[in-house]
């Protein structure tokens, strides 16, 4: 009997090891893991595993937030941590993408159209859903006013409140509605411009603005 529980015991114990050690992998380590590491694959002499060699990236992929936030979200640190969350947990058809970002304007330096300038989005690949939908051919068509499909036809089902976009009025080019963007991401209280899941037009990005109550937030992995 007391070889029999000292084995339970040694089982669960490395049960609970195992569980530990892959729930702390990194991002980085999660996508080596996925798409085929060499050494270690907990670790190695330089503190992670040995990456196979790099995959180009031939899209850039757009997608939800796992929840619906208000417009105190922590300006651009809030939203970017929120998206890494929803990157972990979402599969793309090119799952080596490891740069994310949320995708709205926050400043007058911090905009949508900012993104390649600021974080290195890509500009001329196409903008695609988890799904694999094309909403557009690249960042100027995309931000053109119209996109290929609607948000919800390529897999993104919002709710009837919409996302957080902060930009545009009346257009949807992707810069900053600066009497609309909950004080940068740190407000409930003031107003913020919204966008919709079921609008090919300029209202995918900038329906109207409202008080900044819950929606989700776009994110990209490029």
């Amino acid at each position: 009997m007391r070889r029999i529980a000292f084995f339970s015991k040694l089982s669960v114990s490395i049960t609970m090891f195992a569980i530990s050690h892959c729930s702390s992998y990194t991002l980085d380590e999660k996508i080596c893991k996925a798409n085929g590491c060499t050494g270690n694959t907990v670790g190695n002499s330089g503190g992670g595993p040995t990456p196979a060699p790099a995959i180009p990236i031939n899209r850039v992929y757009l997608f939800p937030t796992l929840t619906q936030v208000d417009g105190n979200f922590g300006g651009r640190p809030g939203a970017d941590a929120l998206c890494m969350a929803a990157r972990m947990a979402t599969t793309f058809p090119e799952n080596q993408c490891a740069n994310v970002r949320a995708f709205l304007s926050l400043s007058a330096s911090d905009e949508i159209v900012d993104l390649a300038t600021n974080y290195g989005m890509p500009t001329v690949l196409p903008f695609n859903t988890p799904n694999n939908t094309l909403l557009a051919n690249n960042q100027a068509d995309l931000l053109d006013g119209t996109i290929n499909s609607t948000l919800a036809a390529a897999g993104i089902t919002l709710t009837a409140a919409g996302w957080h976009s902060f930009s545009g009025v009346g257009t949807a080019n992707g810069t900053l509605d600066g009497a609309a963007n909950c004080s940068g991401g740190t407000s409930n209280v003031a107003n913020g411009r919204y966008g919709l899941d079921n609008s090919t037009g300029t209202s995918w990005m900038s329906l109207t603005q409202a008080v900044c109550s819950t929606r989700h937030l776009l994110c990209v992995c490029f």
